[in-house]
Order: C-alpha cells, then sequence, then structure tokens
C-alpha cells in the first residue's frame, strides 16, 4: 500500500467533536482547498497532521507508513511542514535567524518556546511561509496565508502558492477563507461543516457551481 492521506479522524473537545470521521487522499504534487465556515474543524486538523495535538481516533499514512502517533519534530523529518496564523517571533534577532531558529525547533534541538515574545512583522505571512520552506517539504500546510493582508499582496500570496506547486512539485494543503481565491488554483476542495466534510470535488467544478456557499450560510 502506498497510500497518503487521513481516514475516519476524529477528534473532540470537551465533549464536543471538533473533527468527525474525516479522511482525504493527499494527491501527489497537487494543491489541495480546506474551506469552512469558523470552527469547522480546519485548524484541529492541521494540529493532528503536524503532530501538536493527538487525534481520538483514526489513521495518518504517509506513503503507507502509518505516522498518526509522531511526534512534531518527527512528522517534519518525514517532509511535512507547515505555516502557523500567529507568528511569534523573537524581535531581538533578524529574519534569517528567526527562519533558522525555527528549523533547529523543528528538529527538537532547542527548546526555545517558553522564552517568545511575539512582534507582528509587516511581511509576517512571507517570514511564515520562510520558515516553513526551510524544511524542504514534500507537503506544506498553510493556514490563512492571505489574514490581514491588502488586496495586492492577496493575489501575490495565492500566485507564490501556485509558483511553489508547479515549479517544485511541492503538494499543499491550505486553509483559508478567501474561498473563490483559493478554488481557483486548487486542484481538488474539501468544505468541512461541524467537523465533518460538506462538500468535497474537483475544485475549478465547485467554484463554477457555488454549492459550497450554500454550506456557508447554513
Amino acid at each position: 500500500m502506498n497510500f497518503s492521506g487521513l481516514k475516519k479522524i476524529s477528534k473532540s473537545f470537551d465533549g464536543i467533536r471538533a473533527l468527525d470521521n474525516f479522511s482525504f487522499k493527499w494527491e501527489s504534487q497537487h494543491i489541495i482547498g480546506l474551506i469552512g465556515p469558523n470552527g469547522a474543524g480546519k485548524t484541529t486538523l492541521f494540529n493532528i497532521i503536524t503532530g501538536f495535538i493527538p487525534a481520538d481516533s483514526g489513521e495518518f499514512y504517509l506513503k503507507g507508513q502509518d505516522i498518526l502517533s509522531l511526534e512534531p519534530h518527527k512528522i517534519v523529518f518525514k517532509g511535512i511542514s507547515r505555516t502557523f496564523q500567529d507568528l511569534r517571533l523573537l524581535r531581538q534577532i533578524t529574519v534569517m535567524e528567526n527562519v533558522l531558529l525555527w528549523r533547529l525547533n523543528q528538529y527538537g534541538e532547542q527548546p526555545w518556546q517558553a522564552w517568545l515574545r511575539g512582534k507582528k512583522f509587516g511581511e509576517q505571512q512571507i517570514l511564515a511561509l520562510g520558515m516553513a520552506l526551510i524544511q524542504r517539504p514534500k507537503l506544506l500546510l498553510m493556514d490563512e496565508p492571505s489574514l490581514g493582508l491588502a488586496p495586492a499582496a492577496v493575489k501575490e500570496t495565492f500566485s507564490l502558492v501556485k509558483q511553489l506547486n508547479q515549479k517544485y512539485n511541492m503538494s499543499i494543503l491550505i486553509v483559508e477563507q478567501k474561498v473563490k481565491e483559493v478554488l481557483k488554483i486548487a486542484h481538488r476542495s474539501y468544505v468541512l461543516r461541524l467537523g465533518k466534510v460538506a462538500l468535497e470535488g474537483n475544485a475549478t467544478e465547485m467554484l463554477e457551481k457555488g454549492e459550497y456557499k450554500k454550506i456557508f450560510l447554513s
């Protein structure tokens, strides 16, 4: 078996189901859009994939190997990296030093989180992407890359995502509130609602039919 993806992942917090039997197949060199209203379970899914929180049940395979129980730095070794919405940086050091320090932390060599003090950079999303890309991932998880950006910068961001996919053959799983923009560049998309897959399919067809709009309004 050479399957890569998730099978029937479930997660609850205080009795509330955040993910309910979520499954998806990681298609090599594809952009996969993950969209849905707030509270749909998108960030929870990212945290499970990258080992930050455990799933209650389910399986996560990478080329046939179940890696669901691996620690975050070991998942990075497998070729999976991510960006974060809330990027916390050290203001005392340079952008490049922040990137390199992040790399050390991802590999479990420097426990530096305890002394982080957040600072918002003007080009924070680009820095977040640099921190993720330094791992040379095979699968890149992007969490709201357009958050807080001006319209012109949003366009550039999605263009960059497409370039990463096409030029470097990188698979990308992207969580995004700007639905139309992500559907324009994605190959396939999943719409989550209350922790379940409410709609899935070809992203271009999903954009043309507009069925996803009913889920956001329901």
